[in-house]
């Protein structure tokens, strides 16, 4: 069985390629974290998780400060 992407998760992945990164995988969701296998266009893969929590309004601004941390080598 597959999960059908939210709305959120949708935006969490938006979030990601805007940055620059591409998606390999992704769990997550149901109020619990989203956890997003990533792709750096210089080869390096990375995890990054965040709240997915409706309630949880940073989390765009989370998922995109973790994407640019991993871009900078930081994370």
């Amino acid at each position: 069985m597959t999960r059908k992407l939210t709305k959120a998760a949708k935006d969490a992945i938006a979030i990601m390629e805007s940055e620059g990164l591409e998606l390999l995988s992704w769990s997550g969701g149901g109020n619990t974290h989203y956890k997003l296998r990533v792709r750096a266009p210089d080869g390096r893969v990375g995890l990054i998780v965040a709240s997915a929590s409706p309630s949880d309004r940073k989390t765009p601004t989370v998922l995109r400060a973790q994407a640019r941390a991993f871009l900078r080598g930081t994370l």
